[in-house]
């Protein structure tokens, strides 16, 4: 069985070898987080604006727009 300190170093010495892959791994590992971050805070802040919206308009007021 492979101790887990041998895995440690085996994929340390891969990262140091493919340097340019491991970068490229990282930074499309950051830009897909920041990009999930990013869609659920657009879509709290719509959220938040649409039921301010409605609260502003009132529950006893109809209104038609033609």
């Amino acid at each position: 069985m492979v101790a887990v300190a041998e895995l440690f170093l085996l994929a340390l010495g891969n990262l140091r070898r493919r340097k340019l892959r491991s970068m490229l791994t990282i930074i499309g590992i950051f830009i897909g987080i920041t990009a999930v971050v990013a869609l659920i805070s657009l879509g709290q802040g719509l959220q938040n604006v649409v039921a301010g919206e409605f609260a502003k308009m009132g529950s006893d007021k109809i209104t038609i727009m033609g």
